[in-house]
């Protein structure tokens, strides 16, 4: 909820500034959201308490808009604003490069209040005449449309999950099926998906064609597929009546037919289908240096995993207390932890102070006692721009881990973000760098670096690089991770979990290091405790 007010309250400020509202009140809303943002408990917590109406900086206004907003999921402010002003607004304000102001340039001297009429303007060249949209802004604007249509034909890895699973559960429950398997994109294992498809064995096509008319609109092409369109994304089904038929259609409708000579050579290897490496055929594989194309499947399983590291709480922006998190994580399997919040550079994620670490620091002593765990005192240490960490030196060796993420200032030439990267990586008290190009996908593509030169680093100085699970990022890419593999790299696998729910996200980055074929021994979140300790001991 904390996020959602802070988010409302931003989006005030965004509409306030739009309509050229005086600066003091659109600041006072801008300070509020990060006033709320730093508090230590939860909004519905502050308000209960008091804390929130006493805190300097929330006045009577802002106060009573946060009470109307948890109450009703909106507030007369926001109300008031919007009765004027298109909702997509709100989509032009999510193009990078956009902010308020220009938004307000474009809806009052072109009219352009959605995507299509952006995308009017730029191609009819009325965009660049107005005042401040340059060249390079106008090609960021096209860029950023680009990006944005094409993101409209995907989902992503979590969303696929769910309808995978979803869509099994009506296909297994139509007369006449007797095999279901998935097939495509599904046992490739995408990192965002364009069509899912299933391969059936069914004992009468007639049958099964009847019962599945029940649930959905289709198109029959042939004797053998049909695809349903009105889903997120198109759903494509292969139906077969015989059972070498249907191995041979999952083989077909997955396997791209350069890698055929090498699926022919591997597949008497294994005993059926669900252990077939369907990961190591994807196309990009056929481009690699084939010293680097795993040889054999990776065998990573969830339920193996020890260690949970870079995962936040409510010290910094996470929605659940330490303990919290930590009986998630004991629930999920996990044997000991590494709480990695923000440093106090980000104090967009309400980052920590010095003081507010020591103060952690006593929390983690109490939640270790009372789960009967080890808490080790980490820290998500923002890479500053000079490549230097987010506390002096003293106090960084204070830490018993350090993830060193990049947060800010992306675009650095190439040179220089590399360079910045490397140092980092080079100091002798970070253990992981986490989710090493920044990238959001679909959404905004990593910085410019040379991920060569800093795998080679993270080689050389005994640096896990982090496969971030968030299923927004899966990052590092897994097209990397043959050529880390190769240069003796260990990972770390890291759901970077904000709430308990999102400790679950694990699962996404697994599937990412199955892709790239590694294996338990080369991620760190797979070592026993003594065996970690040793590994962040040896920095």
């Amino acid at each position: 909820m904390k996020n959602a007010v802070i988010k409302h309250l931003e989006q005030i400020a965004d509409l306030l500034e739009f309509k050229n509202e005086n600066h003091f009140k659109i600041n006072a809303f801008r300070n509020a959201a990060r006033i709320i943002g730093k508090l230590q408990d939860d909004i519905i917590v502050s308000v209960e308490s008091g804390e929130l109406k006493k805190t300097k900086g929330i006045g009577n206004s802002i106060y009573n808009t946060v009470l109307q907003f948890i109450s009703d999921g909106t507030s007369p402010a926001f109300q008031e604003l919007t009765e004027t002003i298109p909702v997509t607004i709100f989509d032009l304000l999510e193009v990078r490069g956009l902010g308020p102001k220009k938004v307000a340039l474009l809806y009052n001297e072109l009219h352009v209040q959605n995507f299509t009429q952006l995308a009017e303007a730029l191609h009819n060249g009325t965009l660049k005449n107005l005042k401040g949209f340059g060249d390079a802004l106008v090609s960021q604007i096209e860029s950023e449309l680009g990006r944005i249509a094409r993101a409209k034909n995907y989902i992503y890895i979590h969303q696929a999950s769910d309808l995978n699973e979803h869509f099994l559960s009506i296909i297994k429950g139509c007369a006449s099926v007797t095999r279901v398997h998935e097939s495509g994109q599904l046992l490739l294992i995408r990192e965002v998906y364009s069509a899912l498809d299933f391969t059936l064995l069914v004992e009468s096509q007639t049958v099964f064609l009847e019962h599945f008319a029940k649930h959905f609109h289709f198109i029959l092409h042939d004797d053998s597929s049909l695809t349903i369109n009105e889903l997120e994304i198109p759903i494509h089904l292969h139906i077969t009546l015989t059972n070498s038929a249907f191995v041979q259609a999952i083989v077909d409708n997955t396997i791209p037919h350069q890698l055929e000579e090498r699926y022919q050579k591997l597949k008497n290897s294994f005993t059926d289908l669900d252990s077939f490496p369907f990961p190591l055929f994807e196309t990009e594989y056929y481009n690699f240096d084939e010293n680097q194309v795993p040889n054999s499947p990776s065998l990573l399983q969830r339920e193996h995993l020890q260690g949970m590291f870079h995962f936040h709480t409510t010290w910094s922006d996470g929605l659940n207390s330490l303990e919290d998190m930590i009986k998630a994580g004991k629930d999920y399997g996990y044997k000991y932890f590494a709480v990695c919040d923000h440093s106090r550079t980000a104090t967009y994620a309400n980052g920590l102070s010095k003081e507010r670490v020591i103060h952690q620091r006593d929390e983690i002593r109490q939640v270790a006692l009372n789960c009967g765990v080890t808490v080790l005192s980490g820290i998500e240490s923002d890479i500053l721009t000079d490549g230097s960490l987010d506390y002096d030196e003293d106090f960084i060796q204070s830490f018993d881990v350090i993830v060193a993420s990049v947060h800010s200032n992306f675009n650095l030439s190439k040179a220089e973000m590399t360079a910045r990267i490397i140092k980092a990586v080079e100091h002798p008290k970070v253990n992981i760098l986490g989710h090493p190009t920044g990238r959001l996908l679909l959404k905004r593509d990593g910085f410019d670096v040379d991920m060569k030169k800093v795998i080679d680093a993270c080689a050389a100085n005994n640096t896990a690089i982090e496969i971030n699970s968030n299923p927004l990022r899966l990052d590092l890419d897994w097209r990397w991770l043959p050529y880390a593999s190769s240069k003796g790299c260990l990972f770390a696998i890291n759901a970077d979990a904000h709430t308990q729910d999102s400790i679950q996200f694990v699962q996404y980055g697994i599937m990412i290091a199955k892709k790239g074929g590694l294996q338990e021994e080369q991620i760190i979140n797979y070592f026993t405790e003594e065996h970690f300790l040793k590994f962040i001991k040896a920095k």
